[in-house]
């Protein structure tokens, strides 16, 4: 009789001691760093900080290992959930009782991997493929990208304009110096990326960056069917495929607020897919760009392997800009002085930039949604608080329904 994979793990655990390893295809995670055969502590209390012992059982190399670190978190149990030793996929509802290299699809409603190479693919040419220092800005929609665009091209102004202090940037600017590849507005893609360069010299050289809404995956053409979907059958061919980027600033937001920023813009933009009300938008039953749901897409980001990530969370941008526009900086390899990162986060504040759309335009989206509504902006006045009310007693069936499909994951980032 031949022995099972869990029979294998098991004797090889009694016979070696130490971790116990659930291999898989592209890394591995142990259940604990058990020296002493002992779980992680409950996190700190009373404002204390400690290094999360859970990213110490996790792949250096993995995206949860780095966010785990850089921001401090804790409430992420699901990240060590075994992998089962069964050829058949375990059924779910969400993808919190599956493996970290797995998500709940979306049709299926089972387990599966999220790395699946398509069956047929063409070569790719090699002019396409990401630069191993080529640098991606991802996010799930409306999480903050065009904040951190504007204030990246703002700081690299600073550095190598001859005026000091400039203009802040435009949108049309931003588009151009940090371009969003899966958008035609701005222009064919691969022209965009093969004659992309980096700005300054020196301490002050920026590397290519680009953005991106790509969940980590391995899919290939058309885009649908498997983690991506509603996509056009080339947005996750490369350059924005997404298992091959080597460095990536991974921008992470209240899930409930980026939906329902997500909300407004499609609504006045008049996108399809869109919904009357924020209610109907949360029990939207079909995929919607870029295929994943909020929760998932940061999950495929923290199962990412050998990938190069810095973390930021939206929320830290409005708390402390200065701090983490030094930590964008740092990541970038650039040399920025404390008056270049001041000067930056006013030139990117949020009466900067309405006063630079209202002047300008809003780039890409003015140039592509004609008939959008009068009342659209990239940038709305007053705080960005307003999804709240949408999570109150008089919409408790949103919070409980948010709690159901998400609520693991708005835990694991301390939301």
């Amino acid at each position: 009789m031949r022995p099972t994979r869990f029979a294998i793990l098991v004797l090889g655990a009694l016979l070696f001691g130490g971790s116990t390893y659930w291999m898989l295809p592209s890394q591995h995670v142990h259940v604990y760093n058990n020296n002493n055969n002992k779980p992680p502590p409950p996190p700190p209390r009373n404002g204390t900080t400690a290094t999360p012992t859970v990213a110490l059982a996790l792949d250096p190399a993995t995206g949860a290992h780095q966010a785990l670190v850089q921001l401090r978190l804790h409430n992420c149990n699901f990240l060590t959930t075994p992998s089962l030793p069964t050829t058949t996929p375990a059924s779910c509802l969400t993808s919190e009782s599956c493996h970290i290299n797995e998500f709940c699809h979306h049709e299926l409603h089972t387990c599966n991997t999220i790395c699946k190479p398509p069956r047929r693919t063409r070569p790719t040419p090699p002019q396409l493929i990401p630069h191993d220092d080529d640098v991606f800005i991802v996010s799930f929609p409306k999480s903050g990208s065009t904040w951190v665009r504007h204030l990246i091209t703002n700081l690299q102004l600073h550095l190598t304009s001859s005026t000091t202090p400039p203009k802040p940037s435009t949108f049309e600017h931003v588009d151009q110096t940090i371009p969003f590849l899966e958008d035609k507005a701005s222009g064919n893609r691969k022209t965009l990326f093969t004659t992309a360069t980096g700005g300054g010299e020196g301490a002050t050289a920026f590397p290519r960056m680009f953005k991106t809404h790509q969940p980590w995956q391995c899919d290939g053409p058309p885009c649908r069917g498997w983690v991506v979907g509603s996509q056009a059958k080339w947005q996750c061919a490369c350059p924005m495929c997404a298992s091959k980027f080597k460095r990536v600033i991974y921008i992470v937001r209240d899930g409930r607020a980026a939906m329902f920023s997500y909300y407004q813009f499609q609504k006045e933009l008049k996108l399809r897919g869109r919904t009357k009300t924020f209610d109907m938008f949360l029990r939207y039953r079909k995929r919607r760009y870029p295929g994943v749901s909020w929760s998932d897409h940061v999950r495929t980001w923290l199962a990412a392997p050998r990938v190069d990530m810095l973390w930021i969370k939206y929320e830290d941008l409005k708390t402390q800009p200065e701090q983490e526009l030094s930590r964008i900086a740092q990541f970038l390899n650039v040399d920025a002085n404390a008056e270049a990162i001041r000067w930056s986060v006013q030139a990117s504040s949020r009466e900067a930039m309405r006063n630079t759309e209202r002047e300008t335009g809003a780039g890409i989206f003015t140039k592509k949604y004609k008939k959008r509504d009068r009342r659209f902006r990239m940038v709305h006045e007053g705080g960005t608080k307003k999804w709240r009310q949408h999570f109150t007693e008089d919409h408790a069936g949103n919070e409980q329904l948010w709690s159901q499909q998400a609520g693991y994951m708005n835990r694991c980032l301390g939301y």
